[in-house]
């Protein structure tokens, strides 16, 4: 999650309720607001980071000189327990450019070394000033193991029997009941230009294109509790021929690799994705739905995540098809 993230989910945490659905009409009661969602490593030690505040009314999250006016909470301690260890944030400000003249100064609590594994269980509290207690607890998903519909021996290709092997190319994984994914199919390639610079690209596929009005919109994978995901064989071939188009003038473009990748939230994180963005049905309506918070003592958000990749070697004859080498 970056700071501008990390500052869209804390003024959304401000509209919390934790006993009642949100009356904008009622009297307002200040609440203490713990956010802390950390991205658990592939490997080693890793930086996260917490934000506490309160709730205030009307107030944008701005921090005054004299302090008085900031929703930030200064002078708690925020102790997390991973790995069997007990790690004390330190408090630290951070600037946040919003893109004008004004600035957003937030004040963080950090640490620089936590070991966060999947299947671990980690906890949080803060004691706040004026001695009340937060805690939260949560489990570390675990890393996916992805199955393919199909193995190409040679690296991936479209030149396969269809009557077969299908028009879809399908990766399933198996994962707890309600943690929520987010797949992606991504293609790694570099360009080489014609003043010799070289450049490394990434480009996102859909898993099919729609025809509307005569145009052909990408359709890309939705969040999703599912364990699988599909991606069409013409979906990717049309990648593959747009690619050099859309890159203009070049001396090379060389093809490294297919990327899949899962995102996995928690149940907590998952949880209170949803309660923000609605139903992943897109028929259903939301009505005095409050967001979802695991904050004891306060309201707020405290969750991990980790994201899952397999790398897929690409076919050199069907790289050279369209006109590109193989890296």
């Amino acid at each position: 999650m970056n700071r501008v993230v990390i500052f869209v989910f804390c003024a959304a945490l401000s509209a919390f309720s934790c006993d009642d659905a949100f009356d904008p009409h009622g009297e307002f009661v200040e609440r203490p607001v713990l956010y802390c969602v950390m991205k658990a490593p592939a490997f080693g030690l890793s930086y996260q980071r917490a934000m506490l505040t309160r709730t205030v009314p009307g107030r944008e999250m701005l921090v005054s000189p004299d302090g008085f006016s900031s929703p930030f909470i200064s002078g708690a301690q925020i102790i997390l327990r991973a790995g069997n260890q007990d790690i004390v944030l330190q408090e630290s400000l951070d600037t946040l450019h919003m893109g004008t003249p004004e600035q957003l100064i937030q004040l963080m609590y950090e640490a620089p070394a936590v070991p966060l594994r999947p299947t671990d269980g980690v906890t949080i509290q803060a004691l706040l000033p004026d001695g009340r207690i937060l805690s939260a607890s949560t489990t570390v998903p675990s890393y996916l193991y992805f199955e393919l519909s199909y193995h190409f021996p040679h690296g991936f290709t479209t030149d396969i029997n269809p009557l077969t092997r299908g028009t879809v190319w399908t990766f399933r994984w198996k994962a707890p009941n309600g943690v929520l994914h987010f797949p992606e199919l991504s293609l790694i390639y570099r360009v080489l230009r014609t003043d010799s610079s070289t450049t490394y690209r990434m480009h996102r596929i859909p898993q099919q294109f729609l025809s509307v009005s005569g145009a052909e919109i990408p359709a890309y994978p939705q969040p999703t509790y599912e364990q699988s995901c599909g991606f069409e064989f013409a979906a990717i071939d049309s990648v593959f021929a747009r690619l050099g188009r859309e890159e203009g003038d070049y001396l090379q473009l060389a093809i490294q690799s297919l990327r899949i990748s899962v995102v996995t939230f928690d149940v907590h994180l998952a949880r209170f994705y949803t309660s923000v963005h609605g139903t992943l049905d897109p028929y259903s309506i939301r009505i005095d739905q409050t967001l979802y918070s695991n904050i004891n003592g306060g309201i707020g958000i405290f969750g991990t995540y980790v994201e899952s990749t397999l790398e897929i070697d690409v076919d050199q004859q069907y790289v050279e098809s369209f006109g590109y080498v193989k890296n």
